[in-house]
């Protein structure tokens, strides 16, 4: 998440996903650590569970990655 915030910060186009029942908390944690910055770009929450179609929102149009970072927590992390 601090990544995706210091990345929003610098003019990125956020979208951080996660399982329903945590949406609410890195939602805050977003508004939070963004609140009081120079926000140049943008950061979204949307939900998004591994194995499901996804919505079409997060993959039409397709993403132009010029840098691309993933970070992958195993649940309970």
């Amino acid at each position: 998440m601090v990544c995706s915030c210091i990345a929003a910060l610098l003019g990125a186009q956020v979208t951080l996903t996660d399982l329903p029942d945590r949406l609410r908390l890195l939602k805050k944690n977003i508004e939070t650590n963004l609140r009081h910055g120079n926000v140049r770009g943008s950061a979204v929450v949307r939900e998004l569970i591994w194995g499901d179609d996804p919505d079409q929102d997060l993959i039409d149009p397709f993403p132009d990655y010029g840098t691309t970072y993933l970070l992958s927590l195993p649940a309970g992390a």
